[in-house]
């Protein structure tokens, strides 16, 4: 697959990172440390390009992998109450004990199966986003009997300051930052 990189290691790092895609791994099934690999790409350009080459194979194989996950899923044990489950098989061991086997299902990714959808077919798929514009008008009410007068007084300390903060924004820009500022009123004791 890297014939024209004559040294052998780099092309067993090559080949290896172009199936797993992790720079350590990779590395450790050449027999070299991570440091070789990042000096060979800055100091060796034909290197440098063939790691650009393994580095899209190996999103390819991911790719593969998410496809394969999305659309086959993956077996998993069922479990219950942190058990695997098991099943008799029918046969019997030398005892005459039934021989059973774990139950397993199949877990699919619809989560793989969005963003594949997504990258495949955007226009069609893709995550739509809305934008609202305008103000929203909205009024809260709010329960205040439980507070004592020291937690009223915080409040109304903490609103206070809200509302010269406002009161400087408007000051800047010319006009209230929300028209809940204009309508809201103070606590009252």
């Amino acid at each position: 697959m890297f014939e024209h990189i004559r040294h052998p290691q780099q092309r067993a790092f090559l080949a290896a990172y172009s199936e797993c895609g992790i720079v350590k791994r990779a590395a450790k099934i050449a027999g070299i440390s991570r440091e070789l690999h990042y000096d060979w790409k800055v100091k060796d350009p034909d290197y440098a390009e063939a790691f650009a080459w393994a580095v899209e194979l190996a999103g390819d194989a991911l790719e593969d992998e998410a496809v394969r996950r999305a659309q086959l899923g993956v077996k998993e044990y069922l479990l219950y109450q942190g058990q695997i489950v098991t099943v008799p098989t029918g046969k019997y061991d030398a005892e005459g004990n039934p021989i059973r086997k774990p139950l397993m299902k199949r877990r699919y990714s619809d989560g793989l199966l969005a963003q594949l959808l997504g990258g495949a077919k955007p226009e069609k798929y893709r995550t739509k986003t809305v934008e609202h514009t305008g103000v929203v008008k909205h009024k809260h009410e709010v329960d205040l009997s439980g507070l004592d007068d020291s937690e009223l007084d915080a409040l109304d300390r903490l609103l206070s300051k809200t509302r010269i903060e406002n009161h400087a924004r408007r000051d800047r820009s010319g006009t209230p930052e929300t028209e809940a500022e204009q309508t809201r009123e103070p606590i009252s004791e």
